[in-house]
């Protein structure tokens, strides 16, 4: 992924800036993975990349986490992976366009605590909050944007890598649309409960783990 870098175009984007170390940037982005493998490129106007967005690891700030032992789950579990998920992000998505991630952490308890936004585990109270001075009134989530869901299963829990893209549009002071957001990684751990999964932790590759990785 190719990243230039973008421009500060109002008040609340640099101070949004300002909370998030003032990552900024732009990007032309390859569209959405797609199961009959076919890419096409589209030209997303320079994002604002949100640091809290990038990447999911307990390894310290300057390892690069290795993915190597995740792998494709079969059509069954993936098909019971799948709701989990999408319901994961719609929470995390109201809960920014809210501001309240009450819903959120009640509906995934475990995420309220032992969050640590060095390692970028379970840091969606900051995420929520952070996101607060855009005002954003919308937004969309692509969970297999740039590749399919990967797995790793240990005894009673399950990791699942997901590889994507979140956006969100907001307003500035010209009221002209904006998008912010961007590519992200992360993984989910998962815990069998019953006849479904419960998300227990939330684990995002960070800028520094990200810069390991390849484009």
């Amino acid at each position: 992924m190719e990243f230039h870098r973008g421009h500060r175009s109002s008040n609340r984007m640099a101070n949004w800036l300002s909370i998030n170390g003032q990552f900024r940037m732009g990007a032309t982005i390859t569209s959405c993975y797609n199961h009959d493998h076919h890419m096409k490129t589209k030209f997303i106007p320079p994002l604002l990349i949100l640091l809290t967005f990038l990447f999911h690891s307990a390894c310290t700030p300057d390892q690069t986490p290795d993915f190597s032992a995740f792998t494709n789950p079969d059509p069954q579990t993936y098909v019971s992976l799948m709701p989990i998920i999408r319901e994961y992000f719609y929470l995390r998505k109201q809960a920014v366009l809210s501001g309240d991630p009450d819903p959120l952490l009640t509906r995934y308890p475990d995420l309220a605590a032992g969050a640590n936004l060095e390692k970028g585990i379970n840091i969606e109270a900051h995420h929520i909050a952070s996101m607060q001075s855009l005002a954003p009134f919308d937004g969309n989530t692509h969970p297999e944007c740039y590749e399919p869901i990967r797995i790793k299963e240990s005894g009673e829990t399950m990791e699942i890598l997901v590889h994507g893209m979140e956006l969100y549009l907001w307003n500035n002071e010209d009221d002209t649309f904006n998008e912010s957001g961007g590519e992200f990684k992360m993984v989910l751990t998962v815990r069998k409960e019953g006849n479904t999964w419960q998300i227990i932790k939330t684990d995002q590759v960070t800028l520094q783990e990200w810069k390991g990785f390849e484009p």
